[in-house]
């Protein structure tokens, strides 16, 4: 993948789970269209307890994930991403031909 590309897909993986990191990005290196990531969230960082005059942020960017796709996190110990939208476990495979 070139510097500034953007990839199509996002493969974030837990970060407990280094071997499946692993697996992952070898499995993946080549392919210019995914990255693979470990997930570093700890929390939301916004405090409340601070008032601002003027909140710059618009709104939360992530959306909060369907049961289905919190279920195949604590199952698998990953999450697809495709384009900014987390999409269903049950994609298509994207071995090669």
């Amino acid at each position: 993948m070139r510097v500034g590309d953007k990839p199509r897909w996002l493969i974030v993986v837990q970060r407990q789970n280094v071997d499946l990191y692993q697996h992952l990005d070898r499995r993946f290196r080549d392919i210019g269209f995914v990255r693979v990531i470990v997930d570093r969230r700890t929390g939301d960082r916004r405090r409340l307890a601070l008032r601002v005059e003027r909140d710059r942020r618009h709104a939360d960017r992530r959306r909060p994930p369907t049961g289905q796709e919190r279920d195949h996190w604590r199952l698998f110990g990953y999450r697809l991403v495709y384009g900014g939208e987390a999409v269903s476990p049950l994609v298509p495979s994207l071995e090669a031909r």
